[in-house]
């Protein structure tokens, strides 16, 4: 990749680097839009794995209470743990991180030769814009890897605690 300081140097075409721009701000913009599909999924299981945590918490409560084993009522608060943690997780991705962001800001343009300048010098800027964005890029994508990654161990967690609801029904009626 072209440095600033190539750039400078080099004859920049006016259409392709309107182009490049407009691709660099596609890609950053597709970036933003996964980031909030991320969060949204992840809001949504928070508050699921909450209510869930707060059933299986009451649900084992009321086993115990009635007498039963703490061998009946154990797995209900396991998987309510499990979910729990999961929750937590979860909570992780919603953790603000460092994204680029679209557009720039006026004080890259309001500069003599910039603002006041002719086609050669819009297509020069452009291409510094490109080369900027390419770090946005870069910075987008590595936090939406992390947030992808506590999404999928927040959701493997919550069929954990499927599973081991479904464990614990079982031994319910099986003891």
């Amino acid at each position: 990749m072209l440095t600033l300081e190539d750039l400078e140097h080099a004859t920049v075409h006016g259409e392709t680097a309107k182009e490049a721009l407009s691709q660099a701000e596609r890609r950053l913009a597709e970036l933003l839009e996964t980031k909030k599909a991320i969060e949204q999924k992840a809001t949504t299981l928070v508050a699921a794995y909450v209510t869930l945590s707060v059933a299986l918490v009451g649900a084992s409560a009321g086993i115990y209470r009635e007498g039963h084993a703490v061998a009946k009522a154990l797995p209900f608060a396991l998987s309510a743990v499990t979910f729990v943690i999961g929750a937590v997780v979860l909570v992780a991705a919603l953790r603000g991180r460092q994204y680029g962001n679209l557009g720039s800001t006026p004080d890259m343009w309001l500069v003599k030769g910039r603002i006041d300048g002719n086609d050669a010098s819009l297509a020069r800027m452009r291409a510094y814009l490109v080369h900027h964005y390419a770090n946005r890029i870069a910075v987008s994508i590595n936090s939406n890897e992390a947030k992808h990654r506590l999404l999928n161990a927040g959701m493997i967690l919550g069929m954990v605690g499927v599973g081991v609801f479904l464990i614990a029904i079982i031994g319910f009626f099986a003891l």
